[in-house]
């Protein structure tokens, strides 16, 4: 999808936070900017999905309870 304020063959590819990407092998620092913004989202919804699986699920991937809420316990900008 082409978007009139991006440079010709640039494309959005997130519907929420949307990439940026031009000519060039470098980034903007705007680019850079909404690639951190799109980690932090989806880390931020990846513990909110972990939290809503069941005990069965969890031991499927090896994880416990009290991990996951150490999990979410952590802010989104965290590893």
């Amino acid at each position: 999808m082409n978007h009139p304020h991006l440079a010709a063959g640039a494309t959005l590819n997130c519907p929420v936070v949307p990439a940026v990407r031009g000519p060039g092998p470098r980034q903007s620092s705007f680019a850079r900017a909404m690639a951190v913004l799109r980690t932090w989202l989806r880390r931020s919804r990846g513990r909110d999905d972990l939290a809503e699986l069941d005990e069965h699920l969890l031991r499927d991937i090896g994880l416990t309870r009290s991990e996951v809420e150490n999990e979410r316990g952590k802010f989104f900008w965290q590893a």
